[in-house]
């Protein structure tokens, strides 16, 4: 296979047989099987650090010492589970498809350093292109282009140094995540001990979305956490099904500079775990973009698996989200995340939630797009397995 040949899958057969097991990935509404979800996303890690090592073992053998040994040891059977969820796994996959090595040395600490976050031990160097901020885990770590890292049980010493200046913090992992004196801890918002980190701009590392990195958000004010947390709350009280729905899948989100009466969100392709949304202080519209990027996460973590279609319909159909006509699998994707958005909506309108009619309004709107979306996937034949359990239970729903 050559290099840009290469693309990491889930390493999942798929027989029709199964169609039933993957109707938990339309809505929160199905049962889903969680040991099914942690091995499509253990394994699609797996894959990709298998890829990665294969490609730059020499490089990454050149410019740090232990790297090779730590990505190494987690592909050993019975390595670390669920690493996938972080942007630093997006970036791998870049670097796979690329044809530019100069970013792997930083490629590979930032997937060092979410491994080490995540529980992986050892010992580490390496030294940076350029100067950056890395993270661990809810931390930012100082401007540096020269990490040394050693990860003994729950605790880390990561030395980090610029110039001729050193810096050496040391992280405890204690009940309730990493702790540390001496360096930033980045905004997060959540519930029931799940925790959703806010990324500025500085801790962005998307090499291939260099466009959407700069209209994204330096400096994340509290009153936005403070929205954020409210938007979380709103789903735990009048739509607890779409609760965990959304902090399964959600764990990182960076947000775009607000614009005049306008909200967006949006999820990069192979960036698991990653979204991005506009600041915005009613709680149900923030809700709505959450579920809406969490469905994408489901659809895109599904479609690892196999294709939505099997390509025989080319009818291009008209998606009101976007206003063009569109192919059967992005049809599929826009009615996946509007058909919940809607069964949201329906949840909140459901328990008495006091809004002054806003979710009434959104349920008359939504209806008439999910209507539109849904003609050209009932019945479709050229819909696979996949594509069926994405669709399928969700028109039963609705």
């Amino acid at each position: 296979m050559s290099e840009t040949d290469r693309s990491p899958s889930a390493g999942v057969d798929l027989p029709e047989l199964f169609e039933e097991a993957f109707h938990g990935f339309s809505c929160p509404q199905k049962e889903r099987d969680e040991s099914f979800l942690t091995h499509v996303v253990t394994e699609y890690a797996r894959n990709v650090m298998r890829f990665f090592v294969d490609k730059y073992e020499v490089q990454l053998g050149k410019c740090s010492r232990g790297l090779v040994d730590l990505f190494t040891e987690a592909l050993a059977p019975g390595g670390v589970q669920e690493i996938a969820w972080d942007p630093a796994f997006g970036g791998t996959y870049w670097a796979i498809q690329a044809a530019d090595h100069s970013e792997v040395a930083l490629i590979a600490a930032s997937l060092a350093l979410h491994l080490g976050a995540y529980g992986m031990q050892g010992q580490w160097d390496v030294t940076l292109r350029q100067p950056v901020h890395l993270r661990w885990d809810q931390w930012l770590l100082p401007l540096a282009d020269h990490i040394i890292v050693r990860c003994e049980g729950n605790v880390a010493h990561i030395r980090t140094s610029l110039a001729n200046s050193h810096q050496e913090t040391i992280f405890v992992r204690l009940q309730e995540g990493w702790q540390a004196d001496g360096t930033e801890r980045l905004p997060h918002f959540g519930i029931h001990g799940r925790r959703i980190t806010l990324l500025p701009q500085r801790a962005l590392m998307l090499k291939d979305f260099k466009e959407l990195v700069s209209t994204a958000v330096e400096v994340i004010e509290p009153q936005t956490v403070t929205d954020l947390q409210s938007a979380i709350e709103l789903l735990h009280h009048h739509a607890p099904v779409y609760l965990p729905w959304v902090q399964r899948v959600v764990r990182c989100v960076f947000l775009i500079q607000p614009r005049i009466k306008t909200i967006i969100s949006g999820s990069l392709d192979h960036y698991f775990g990653l979204i991005h949304i506009t600041p915005y202080p009613e709680p149900a519209a923030v809700a709505e973009l959450l579920v809406h990027e969490a469905s994408h996460q489901y659809f895109n973590l599904l479609c690892l698996l196999g294709p939505f279609d099997d390509g025989t319909d080319t009818t291009q159909y008209y998606s009101p989200a976007v206003r063009r006509n569109r192919p059967l699998d992005r049809i599929g994707i826009a009615y996946h995340a509007f058909a919940n958005i809607l069964l949201f909506y329906r949840l909140c309108l459901g328990s008495g939630i006091v809004d002054g009619g806003y979710c009434s309004r959104m349920i008359a709107r939504v209806t008439a797009e999910v209507e539109q979306l849904q003609r050209p996937l009932r019945n479709n034949l050229a819909l696979t397995p996949i594509g069926r359990a994405l669709c399928r239970p969700l028109i039963e729903c609705v």
